[in-house]
């Protein structure tokens, strides 16, 4: 087995990852959010996908955009999809 261990969950910060390997490969299920990991041919590499993070890049038009259709919903403006 890899000598790192997986990092938490980056959807939902579970814990609980369950193992899968089939002839095609391994990868990660998150147990909490059901979040599956890339698919590899080897545990080495799995784990190392796994934790692979990208760094989150702030966008403030999709800020702007956001917080307009939030603005919007609580005023009664836009629907909720019911």
């Amino acid at each position: 087995m890899a000598k790192t261990k997986p990092l938490p969950c980056p959807f939902c910060g579970g814990t609980k990852l369950e193992l899968l390997h089939r002839d095609w490969g391994w990868w990660f299920v998150c147990k909490k959010c059901d979040a599956l990991g890339p698919c590899v041919k080897g545990k080495d590499e799995m784990v190392a996908k796994w934790n692979r993070r990208v760094e989150a890049k702030h966008n403030p038009t999709g800020d702007k955009i956001a917080q307009a259709v939030f603005t919007k919903y609580k005023k009664g403006a836009v629907g909720n999809g019911n």
